[in-house]
């Protein structure tokens, strides 16, 4: 385990948070790629990005308040500490999509949305990956005892999981998972024509992986005691039929005409590459103008240091002619007073 990645002015920079870090900026990028292979105009990409920044913030404090729920209902009292996945993804999603339906204006972009919903599945994925390599590090969502030892048994060294005993390492089963279902995310968006059902495969392949790893975990989850089904069990059964609803729902829409199969985006994007080349066009412009203004700047300033040089010239010749001058206007006059003589 290794909590703290490096030291930076006295402070101290928790691996599991730069893996959140990585995790986001993968997040980003795959969403950035997929807009663009999946021939969307950038405009969608601005549009549902900072929707997508409103949706994070959102998930962060609510995975913050999520845990103080755990605890009320384990009887220990609301109190705040520690941040849960499954708050920060309830979080995300109603800051996420109520800020796109609040902030895209646009009427085709809106239509967008299902588009949208299928990337976000890989890029969930991604970023969930990368923060549960960060559990690992920081040795929280540890797994219970091995009792052989076993394969897989790692000692946890940091955290309420170091115990001395060998335990699952079921963040790093997780991230596996997770990393497998991202590469099929991402599959899927490329191939699979039919726009919408991307992120019900994200709710169903995530809510039964999680009700299993579950029987594995043995880190405090909240829940109350001796209680079937943990918390975490309980949403992932949720999970899964918020899946399968969404399934329906988009096969419902798709017949009603409300989801097209394809939206044609050729009018934005030509729009997008005019402005494009228009705007390189004034680059390029700009710096013909900033290149002659220099190349006449230059021509001047040759141009007076050849006058200044002419002169430097003239008043040389001039001084020597001067001198010349007086050299024979001395011989004359000693020529004329040795004759008198």
């Amino acid at each position: 385990m290794h909590p703290v990645l490096f030291t930076i002015f006295g402070r101290d920079i928790p691996t599991y948070g730069v893996c959140i870090a990585v995790g986001l900026i993968l997040c980003g990028i795959t969403f950035y790629l997929l807009v663009k292979k999946k021939g969307m105009p950038e405009a969608v990409f601005e549009d549902y990005l900072t929707a997508a920044l409103i949706g994070i913030a959102a998930g962060f404090a609510f995975a913050y308040i999520y845990q103080g729920f755990y605890n009320l209902i384990a009887g220990k009292g609301f109190t705040f500490g520690g941040l849960t996945f499954m708050g920060g993804l309830i979080g995300g999603i109603v800051g996420g999509v109520g800020s796109a339906f609040i902030l895209v204006k646009d009427k085709k972009r809106r239509q967008a949305f299902w588009d949208v919903l299928d990337i976000a599945m890989p890029c969930i994925f991604i970023a969930h990956a990368c923060g549960r390599v960060g559990c690992f590090f920081a040795g929280c969502c540890y797994g219970k005892v091995v009792d052989d030892g076993g394969l897989f048994g790692v000692e946890f060294l940091y955290g309420n999981g170091a115990d001395g005993n060998l335990r699952y390492p079921t963040q790093l089963f997780e991230a596996l998972f997770l990393f497998a279902m991202f590469l099929v995310g991402v599959a899927v968006n490329l191939r699979f024509k039919k726009r919408g059902y991307a992120i019900s495969i994200y709710a169903i392949s995530y809510g039964i992986w999680r009700f299993l790893i579950e029987y594995l975990r043995d880190d405090y989850r909240g829940g109350v005691e001796g209680a079937a089904l943990s918390p975490s069990q309980i949403q992932s059964i949720i999970f899964v039929a918020a899946g399968v609803g969404i399934i329906f729902l988009v096969y419902f829409l798709r017949k009603k005409g409300k989801i097209l199969q394809e939206i044609d985006w050729t009018e934005e994007l030509e729009k997008e590459a005019e402005e494009k080349e228009e705007k390189k066009r004034k680059k390029e412009e700009k710096k013909a103008q900033r290149s002659t203004v220099s190349y006449e700047e230059y021509n001047d300033s040759v141009e007076e240091a050849e006058k200044e040089l002419k002169k430097e010239e003239k008043a040389e010749i001039e001084a020597r002619e001067e001198t010349e001058k007086a050299e024979i206007e001395a011989e004359i006059g000693d020529k004329a007073e040795n004759g008198g003589n």
